[in-house]
């Protein structure tokens, strides 16, 4: 399994739509297929409608976009309501696909009868296509996997196998305050709904979660830590007292105070250490 398959783009935009759906939040996430439906010219004969059309994963941005019918059937796409730049002409008995490959028409997505010189207008109006989210959750994944890798040994990161659900919802609350903060990069941070700012605390809240759950792990985690590994040798030379605790993390399970019964050796610093 590809190291960009801990989550997936839907999860990810279910928990952006919780800022989304809040009407005192002005910044949103709006993603490639973030259209209004086609409305109708209210000048139009025929009875037809144009109940949706379907936009590329890879486009962003806001626009206005108006289809005039040429014949009973045929039609073409202008993009930009003011009818100088055409993007393809089709016809509502076969599949569309404009010029540029952004809007796609099935023709499933026309009903009734149209008449010529009929028209139906929608708007774009998204602020991050699809495909530049589904980068932002690989960087999410690399976070995730930075956190993964203080515990667990490098070859078991990242996931090979089946991803467990504690790293997928992690990398999906991480990824939504990735895009988030990315998109409104320039917004001062007391602006950021906290909503926003607590994604990212559940997210690694998760991750430790996880690492909390596999056996034996924080044993594992403190073999690594520098200080406990010179414990004995500091404890057998000096002689110092040892507080409270230090013994419960190399073994003790109390984690008693323990006392050393060597004493001071005067030969350990020589400049001490007189004649």
């Amino acid at each position: 399994m590809p190291d960009s398959d801990y989550t997936t783009l839907d999860k990810v935009r279910r928990i952006i739509r919780s800022v989304s759906g809040d009407p005192s939040v002005q910044k949103k996430i709006k993603f490639s297929d973030a259209h209004s439906l086609p409305k109708k010219h209210s000048g139009n004969s025929g009875s037809g409608m144009l109940l949706d059309i379907t936009i590329s994963g890879s486009y962003v941005g806001n626009e206005n976009w108006k289809i005039t019918f040429t014949s009973a059937t045929g039609f073409t796409l202008y993009r930009g309501q003011d009818e100088l730049s055409i993007d393809g002409t089709g016809d509502i008995n076969l599949q569309f696909i404009s010029s540029s490959k952004i809007v796609t028409i099935n023709t499933t997505d026309w009903t009734s009868t149209i008449a010529t010189g009929d028209s139906f207008t929608f708007r774009t109006e998204s602020n991050i296509s699809n495909k530049d989210a589904e980068g932002f959750i690989s960087d999410a994944e690399d976070i995730v996997n930075v956190m993964l890798q203080e515990f667990l040994d490098p070859s078991n990161v990242p996931f090979t196998g089946s991803v467990p659900k504690q790293i997928d919802t992690a990398t999906a609350y991480i990824a939504a305050y990735v895009i988030f903060s990315s998109i409104y990069s320039t917004t001062n941070q007391g602006d950021i709904p906290e909503l926003v700012n607590r994604w990212y605390r559940i997210g690694s809240n998760l991750v430790s979660g996880y690492i909390e759950s596999i056996p034996g792990i924080l044993a594992r985690h403190a073999v690594n830590i520098p200080r406990f590994l010179g414990r004995e040798p500091l404890f057998d030379y000096v002689g110092l007292t040892e507080v409270a605790g230090i013994g419960g993390v190399m073994g003790d399970k109390h984690g008693k105070v323990e006392t050393t019964d060597i004493g001071y050796d005067k030969f350990f610093n020589t400049e001490e250490g007189g004649d």
